[in-house]
């Protein structure tokens, strides 16, 4: 009984946090998608513009783009060079921003952004992106780490 009650927040939770992202693109234009992935680049959530949707098949292919921030943010610690904690890339028609919550938390945080973006307005929002980790850290990847806990 335990389990499915656990089951049943944590698909709750899910669905806050797609509706939130889902809000935040609506009132943002210039935010094409939000991507949340564990250190490995699997997806925990994701959502896109509806005018994001090349975007959204390419970053579904290559989702390891957020894992190999992670792993050079890493070796870039290991050299001592001290951990990258935000990464921005821009193209030609959009803007990729990823903050690197690890060691942290488990996540990792792409946002998409047209090309013409306020990219430090995006910047601005990395607290809020850090609160929505440690939750998603404390609530649902815990129970990969430790296997009966929910």
């Amino acid at each position: 009984m335990k389990d499915s009650q656990g089951a049943v927040q944590v698909h709750q939770q899910e669905q806050r946090l797609t509706e939130y992202m889902k809000k935040l693109i609506m009132q943002e234009q210039d935010l094409l998608g939000i991507a949340i992935t564990d250190r490995d680049g699997v997806p925990i959530a994701q959502e896109w513009s509806r005018s994001a949707k090349n975007l959204s098949k390419s970053f579904a292919k290559h989702s390891q783009i957020a894992s190999a921030f992670s792993n050079m943010s890493d070796q870039a610690n290991k050299l001592g060079i001290g951990a990258s904690d935000t990464f921005i890339a821009s193209y030609q028609h959009y803007q990729v921003i990823q903050f690197n919550e690890l060691p942290l938390h488990q996540c990792v945080v792409t946002l998409f952004a047209t090309a013409d973006a306020n990219i430090g307005e995006l910047i601005n929002s990395r607290d809020l992106w850090r609160t929505i980790t440690r939750h998603i850290d404390k609530e649902v990847l815990r129970d990969s780490r430790n296997p009966g806990m929910i």
